[in-house]
């Protein structure tokens, strides 16, 4: 009597488918040896943002100018007229409005001073604890930074995306497709894609996404829908194409969207998925820093909070974790020249570079800068007082300032009382053909004589690399907000061609955070196809970028959450995190070789194999095995192959629903046989099973019938013991 021996083998998923180098600033300046003067921006308007300063300028400039025009103009006009020009320097603006928040410092104000705005044409749309996100007409914009409990005016710098018979090919790199076949495909589970566009949403309704969808968007601040096509109105397919890649990881979930414009559209949409019971929130969008880099922020519409109340709420959070690895700059300030200058690199002659330059620009890109710095935030530490400038490069010429944000760090006096914040933030409309720098100045007189800050942290948003010569690429320390937040419920998830998963993305961005928490937590495949984004040039609808790679994961979350519905979200993302595929490599930061590092995080997502355990056993040498019981999802319509690693031993053939093993006689050893099936939407999912074949003897009496060991989804895995991470899940 034989005795078969099977366990199923690791599963194989196959899815259909510059310049010359720059001059010093020496060199520009015709061998004077400075840089060009860049003084102190100055805020004509102490209470309001260096933004809102602009803007305020564009604002009085043009009244200015209206004036010595030839023909009748009441003042009215004139500022309405002004309003509209100067509004459109504003990140987010409506006719002669632009967007803002109002910093309240005597939170007992809150009431006074909504009533003032709606009082006097302001339009308040979402009042939280200790803010207020209005439309305020440029012409009130200096009253509204002076009313009584008033801290500060911040333009709203709005959030950016992190960019059926279609099939991501994620489902077989994240390992997915087996889960499927187990019958784990995200049944009972709702998600939430949070999101800035759903163009052609209900065009894929019923084919690459869910027949059904719930909708809050916010399509003005403050002010939701639930109409779907006016979701879609805007044109932005990005969301869209997110919940593409979630879905086909997780294909029978429930999907709740969520378009937002400000961080208190995002605290509301969490709010309503919340109360939803959602499970899964994936936001594949990277907001403004707003904290010291420590995943905490001193403002209640932070999306750092937002996410906490999000974990609190039970909801397991995926983050793209930015596509800005060419777009930023970390590390210590420093100034060996002594000219209040930061030196971002020295030149082979020695000379400092103290204007860091940015690639060619694309056509329709502005830029949208940010830097920060050590220190407390709202807090009455002194604070190092440091200043942005743009500067357009002009050969052999003085580079002129083109943009600058330069904010009062600390008290200056009642008017000037100083942002309390390490943080400067400038956007300039840019200009193609031209070329642009970045200098980063010390304000000596401001700073008290506080030493120079300990790190910065600059970044371009929009991705704009700096240029190749400068050879930063991969620069540490440009992980995005909220992907830095320190909540365990948080997955910051980097990117790796599904092609080629031994290679990060060069734009994924890397961390560390300020103080040295490793970042990305996790990556998922990006280049995957997509629907939303097919177009003559890009025939497979390759989507790039950790925004597609979020959703991926976000996906793996549902999947867990399924599996696992008792799991809290800590336990579901330190499953991802346990069971992910080690990419060991030199660290950029740390120099040294580390399995968690912060390229990789954790490593590749991967879910676990699921494994077929027991014997099979039979009389008379042949066993037969319903093909259900190891695709239980297969139709009708599904398609079978089977083949035999060693036909000497055992054959192996589908037959009436079944799969057939019959051993040869007096053959002993080991055999695999591969069972493919090809389901009707062309995906494949292959199962390996190893067969042993021994001459024990056993009697007829003990073998009645066969025994069928059942799929089940292990609770941990066997890793390698120099992979530091502990599980903290309470699953047997």
């Amino acid at each position: 009597m034989k005795r078969f021996c099977l366990k199923l083998l690791p599963v194989l998923v196959l899815v259909a488918l510059t310049g010359p180098p720059q001059t010093t600033w020496a060199q520009n300046e015709a061998g004077d040896g400075q840089p060009p003067i860049a003084g102190k921006a100055k805020h004509q308007h102490g209470g309001l943002d260096s933004i809102l300063n602009d803007v305020m300028a564009a604002y009085e400039r043009t009244i200015v100018s209206m004036s010595k025009r030839e023909g009748a103009t009441t003042q009215t006009e004139a500022q309405e007229a002004a309003g509209r020009v100067a509004a459109n320097r504003a990140p987010m603006s409506k006719g002669a409005a632009v967007a803002v928040t109002l910093r309240i410092e005597d939170v007992s104000r809150i009431e006074a001073v909504t009533r003032f705005l709606s009082d006097n044409g302001g339009d308040p749309r979402n009042v939280g604890e200790d803010y207020i996100e209005a439309y305020v007409p440029v012409a009130l914009l200096v009253a509204a930074s002076k009313q009584p409990g008033v801290f500060r005016v911040q333009a709203i710098i709005p959030p950016q995306p992190k960019r059926g018979p279609i099939t991501s090919e994620g489902v077989g790199v994240h390992g997915a497709a087996l889960w499927h076949a187990a019958g784990i495909t995200g049944k009972g589970v709702k998600v939430g894609v949070i999101d800035l566009g759903f163009s052609g949403f209900s065009q894929l309704m019923g084919t690459e996404l869910p027949g059904s969808v719930r909708v809050r968007c916010y399509i003005e601040m403050g002010e939701y829908t639930t109409s779907l096509e006016q979701c879609e109105a805007n044109g932005e397919p990005h969301g869209t194409a997110v919940a593409e890649a979630l879905v086909d990881i997780a294909p029978n979930v429930q999907i709740y969207i969520a378009l937002v414009q400000t961080n208190g559209d995002l605290r509301n949409a969490v709010d309503w998925m919340a109360s939803e019971g959602v499970q899964v929130i994936n936001y594949s969008v990277g907001d403004p820093w707003d904290g010291p880099g420590d995943g905490t922020s001193p403002s209640s519409d932070s999306p750092l909070r937002t996410v906490d109340v999000a974990v609190e709420n039970g909801i397991v959070w995926a983050n793209a974790a930015g596509n800005e690895g060419l777009s930023a700059w970390f590390g210590p300030f420093r100034d060996a020249d002594g000219d209040s200058y930061h030196d971002f690199a020295y030149w082979p002659s020695g000379n400092p570079m103290e204007c860091i330059p940015l690639a060619a620009v694309p056509e329709g890109t502005d830029f949208s800068v940010q830097l920060r710095w050590q220190g407390r935030w709202r807090t009455d530490d002194l604070l190092a007082d440091l200043d942005l400038f743009l500067h357009e490069k002009r050969s052999g010429l003085h580079n002129p300032v083109v943009a600058a944000s330069g904010e009062f760090q600390n008290y200056v006096n009642s008017e000037y009382r100083g942002t309390k914040e390490p943080n400067e933030y400038l956007v300039h409309e840019a200009r193609l053909g031209r070329s642009y720098c970045l200098s980063i100045k010390r304000d000596a007189d401001h700073s008290y004589g506080v030493p120079s800050p300990s790190w910065i942290q600059l970044i371009e948003r929009n991705g704009i690399p700096f240029a190749d010569d400068v050879n930063f690429f991969g620069t540490p320390g440009s992980i995005t907000n909220p992907a830095e937040s320190a909540n365990p419920g948080l997955l910051a998830v980097g990117a790796t061609p599904w092609n080629g998963t031994q290679t990060i993305e060069e734009r994924s961005s890397l961390g560390p955070t300020p103080g040295g928490r490793i970042k990305p937590d996790i990556v998922g495949v990006d280049m995957a196809q997509s629907s939303s984004y097919r177009t003559p040039n890009n025939p497979s609808g390759a989507f790039p970028g950790t925004s597609q790679a979020s959703p991926h994961v976000a996906g793996l979350a549902a999947l867990i959450r399924s599996a696992y519905p008792h799991y809290n979200p800590e336990q579901v993302a330190n499953y991802l995190r346990r069971n992910a595929e080690p990419r060991g490599i030199v660290d950029p930061y740390y120099n040294q070789f580390r399995y968690w590092n912060n390229v990789w995080g954790y490593g590749l997502a991967k879910l676990p194999q699921i494994e077929f355990r027991g014997q099979l056993e039979s009389e008379d040498g042949s066993q037969q095995f319903p093909l259900s019981q190891f695709f239980p999802n297969a139709q009708t319509s599904t398609t079978y192959a089977v083949a035999s690693s060693n036909p000497r031993l055992v054959t192996a053939s589908v037959r009436q629903g079944a799969l057939v093993i019959t051993p040869v006689p007096d053959g002993e050893g080991l055999a695999v046989i591969r069972l493919t099936a090809t389901f009707r939407d062309g995906l494949e999912a292959t199962v390996r099973i190893a067969v042993t074949v021994e001459g024990a003897f056993m009697q007829p009496s003990l073998l009645s019938g066969w025994r069928l060991g059942l799929f089940q989804l292990p609770s941990s895995t066997t890793v390698s013991s120099t992979k530091p991470f502990e599980d903290t899940s309470t699953e047997n």
